[in-house]
């Protein structure tokens, strides 16, 4: 709820203050009437008061959406590293495997090797396949993130007077 206040002087009174005013108690009297300038000072307060409101809603909107950006870019990023170093340990395994078999003596021992370098071979493709998957993990995320945005982004606003009073403190 927004509350906006003008004083007879035409003074414009901060939304905090217009709260404490409303959490006192108060006698009803009679209807009273204002001046065209009251009336219309207090039209363009509610217009710039609920500007700004509108505006920091968007603006929060928007660092939540940098926060979780960034998060999930760490996430991604911790992810695909680790994808990385295991595939390059297995690189580096097939290597001196290859290296190995190269200096075997036997046949038996070449065959073994074989053996292993065709496994590691399998095991390099899946952990290809596994930085794929990750990266189609991660362009989905982003993707939710982004609907989610613009959802919030195409906020209903609805703006209704619910009263006008006027006070005199005594």
């Amino acid at each position: 709820m927004l509350f906006n206040a003008v004083t007879d002087d035409g003074e414009v009174l901060d939304q905090e203050i217009c709260e404490k005013l409303f959490n006192c108690s108060a006698i009803v009297k009679e209807p009273t009437t204002w001046s065209k300038t009251i009336e219309q000072k207090l039209k363009v307060d509610v217009e710039r008061h609920v500007a700004a409101t509108i505006s920091q809603s968007l603006e929060n909107n928007n660092r939540f959406f940098h926060e979780e950006r960034e998060r999930l870019e760490k996430w991604a990023d911790d992810l695909i590293l680790a994808a990385e170093r295991e595939l390059s340990d297995t690189k580096a395994k097939i290597k001196e495997l290859k290296r190995r078999a190269r200096l075997a003596v036997s046949t038996e021992e070449q065959h073994e090797i074989q053996k292993k370098i065709k496994e590691m071979e399998r095991k390099q493709r899946r952990q290809r396949q596994q930085i794929f998957d990750i990266e189609d993990e991660i362009m989905e995320k982003r993707d939710k993130l982004i609907d989610e945005l613009e959802k919030q982004l195409v906020q209903k606003i609805e703006k209704e007077e619910l009263f006008t009073i006027r006070w005199t403190i005594v």
